[in-house]
């Protein structure tokens, strides 16, 4: 089923394209700098070339962004890694009968939903 809507989205789209272009025959001279020869197109190659150009551009920057929040999500798992060893260091250790983790159970739970909290707001 999904592959069927995709190629009836695929023939739309070069459907559009096909009408497009013949729509948009119409040349135009391009200059990209003062002095320089122009170019001689026909519009619909123009403006398709500007879509393509735009969307690698795109495609550039979301990778860049993908790049940047793994990094940062490798970074906050580890740190939560950590706060899980030192809560499980903390449990292990009593001192005169009363645990240290009793006084700071709190500020570790804290901790802890700070970088969960973090983990969650970088994935959505």
């Amino acid at each position: 089923m999904k592959k069927t809507f995709g190629v009836i989205i695929q023939v739309i789209i070069i459907a559009y394209i096909i009408v497009f272009s013949m729509s948009n025959r119409n040349n135009v001279e391009i200059n990209f700098f003062i002095g320089t020869p122009s170019y001689v197109l026909p519009l619909f190659m123009l403006i398709l070339c500007t879509l393509f150009i735009g969307f690698i551009f795109g495609v550039i920057l979301v990778s860049i962004e993908k790049i940047s929040l793994n990094s940062r999500i490798k970074k906050l798992t580890k740190q939560a890694s950590e706060y899980q060893e030192e809560i499980l260091r903390l449990k292990n250790i009593t001192v005169s009968g009363t645990s240290p983790i009793d006084s700071q159970d709190s500020s570790n739970q804290q901790k802890q939903s700070e970088v969960n909290s973090d983990i969650k707001n970088i994935l959505r």
